[in-house]
């Protein structure tokens, strides 16, 4: 229609940006800039047209151009709030948390009635450890645009790393969003699905993520999809990906049958999942970045579960099952608080690969220098002040010990400023901290845990992927197991490689066990020398993992095959 319409005007320049961006959206990148470069011939002062190659830019991974249109667009008009958010989004990109800030903040100020800077401001606040500040920017956004089912699930997001936040209220803020986004999206009435409810069949299990691709997301994924049995399971990949890199093809080559969804309505999602006959579709993100839960919310599939990529219920009727274990989801209390049914497998709820060959285990770095070396690699927003607290009471325990503390938001000056600020404040001398920014290149970042003699796991939000790559490089891991998932997940790790010992009861309980095992320094060389091999023997083993799965999905699958022959289906 817009290419009929430009054959009879064809200097209509809102027509030729919405063709441009209608081509972009499909992915048709090389028409897409045929119709940019029309765009600007007939357009080149007009800010939303530089805006429109911003976008196309971002969208074929040319950041750095991406980030030049749209301060183009910005220089013809400063009040276009788009662009501005836009820009901000590639500079948090670049870890330019500040510079970011400030430009969230100004597409607001541009816009007040529109929430998706209201989200991306408060994603980053939280990073800078400022939850009350982060979770009210998201607020108002949300109150702006009640409507916004991503803002809200932001949101949720922010409160995981509240700490003092009951589980019962994250539960029921979860099922709000759920009751207001979600649900009335589920099909009523129609036909009923047409999966054969054969209990014995060859499953065609659909799995749903933004993360095929370098993700730790992908860490824990990638052992069960190369471990399937394919005899029992046919593999589909629902891919909202924009960028694809070189695991997004290792996933590709696993999959029976790979869908690209990004762009595409969860209507059409839907559409597609149900004609390719998945009876088991699998959400791996939760509420976190590019989720497609409103594919979800629709049921294209008979049994529908959650697993891996979000600590928390979704909230939604229309996911059945939650995989789980017994640690991180102890009964009776967890089932409470999920929405969902809660699958607890018996071998903990994830196995581990690392990416590549990871370098060799080091010595306990205290050997050769006398000096114990705390450390943590996570994410900087879950570091409130009670785990500042707690690790600064460890290292006034420990004399002349250290702590480093290494994460990508702290490459920008600003943010490391604040944190550094809390933790002198806290009563950490100077000298004795070092933030660090992300290293480039993975084997770079294994390499930096030769650096720690002990890993500090953070509260109530606990690490996992850093979790196990500190245990497969052999550093000791101490954790506080709390109330929910969340703060749970390192007790479950712990506990499945054989140290229960270094799970604490309590911040008391925490600080003597990190204090105590670092003044033992046999016993910090005994676990560096075994902690991989146990690694290998349990987070490693992904073909029990898978196996578990497997049995997982089929009892689900029979339940439903129950269900439909009872004419409940």
């Amino acid at each position: 229609c817009y290419r009929r319409s430009l054959a009879l005007r064809p200097d209509h320049v809102e027509t030729q940006r919405h063709l441009a961006d209608t081509l972009r959206r499909l992915r048709r990148f090389d028409e897409a800039a045929t119709a940019i470069r029309m765009l600007l011939a007939l357009d080149p002062d007009g800010a939303e047209s530089h805006a429109a190659r911003g976008a196309l830019l971002r969208d074929q991974g040319d950041f750095a151009g991406a980030a030049e249109a749209y301060r183009r667009a910005l220089a013809l008009d400063p009040k276009n709030a788009s662009a501005r958010n836009e820009l901000g989004l590639l500079l948090m990109r670049d870890d330019r948390i500040t510079e970011a800030i400030a430009s969230f903040e100004a597409a607001i100020a541009c816009e007040p009635d529109k929430s998706p800077a209201y989200h991306n401001l408060g994603w980053l606040l939280c990073g800078q450890g400022r939850h009350a500040a982060a979770v009210a920017a998201v607020e108002r956004g949300i109150a702006a645009n009640p409507d916004d089912a991503i803002a809200g699930s932001g949101l949720l997001v922010v409160l995981q790393y509240l700490p003092g936040l009951p589980p019962a209220e994250l539960t029921r803020r979860h099922i709000a969003w759920a009751e207001r986004h979600a649900d009335p999206c589920r099909p009523t009435g129609g036909p009923a699905h047409a999966n054969s409810p054969d209990p014995g069949r060859r499953l065609r299990v659909g799995y749903v993520s933004p993360d095929f691709r370098w993700h730790a997301v992908s860490d824990f994924l990638m052992p069960l999809l190369a471990h399937h049995d394919r005899a029992q399971v046919e593999i589909a990949c629902y891919a909202e990906v924009a960028h694809a890199d070189q695991r997004t093809a290792a996933f590709q080559r696993l999959a029976d049958r790979w869908r690209l969804i990004v762009g595409q309505s969860d209507e059409r999602v839907a559409a597609q999942i149900r004609d390719d006959g998945i009876d088991i579709l699998v959400d791996l993100a939760g509420h976190t970045a590019n989720h497609r839960l409103g594919v979800f919310a629709r049921r294209p599939a008979p049994v529908q579960a959650t697993w891996l990529g979000y600590p928390c219920t979704t909230g939604m009727a229309a996911i059945d099952y939650r995989l789980s274990d017994a640690v991180a989801d102890p009964a009776p209390g967890a089932d409470a608080l999920h929405r969902e049914r809660l699958i607890r497998l018996p071998h903990g709820f994830q196995a581990y690969g690392p990416r590549y060959a990871p370098p060799e285990v080091a010595a306990p770095p205290a050997a050769a220098s006398g000096r114990i070396t705390f450390g943590s690699f996570n994410n900087v927003a879950k570091i409130n002040e009670g785990v500042i607290a707690c690790w600064a009471r460890i290292l006034a325990a420990v004399s002349d010990s250290r702590l480093i503390i290494k994460f990508f938001q702290l490459a920008d000056a600003e943010t490391r400023a604040a944190y550094r600020a809390r933790m002198i404040a806290a009563g950490i001398a100077p000298e004795r901290l070092s933030l660090q920014p992300c290293i480039p290149g993975w084997r770079a970042h294994m390499s930096a845990y030769a650096e720690i003699d002990v890993a500090l796991d953070p509260f109530p939000y606990n690490g996992t992927t850093t979790t196990c790559e500190a245990l497969w490089m052999g550093v000791p891991v101490v954790t506080l197991a709390g109330d929910r998932h969340a703060s749970r997940v390192g007790a479950s790790l712990l506990t499945r490689v054989g140290v229960p010992e270094l799970i604490a009861g309590d911040v008391d309980d925490y600080v003597a066990k990190a204090s105590a095992l670092a003044r033992d320094l046999p016993r910090l060389t005994a676990l560096r020398a075994d902690l991989r091999a146990r690694c290998a023997a349990t987070l490693g083993d992904a073909a029990t993992f898978a196996h578990d799965v497997e049995g997982a999905y089929r009892a689900m699958w029979t339940a439903w095959c129950d269900q439909r022959r009872a004419g409940d289906g």
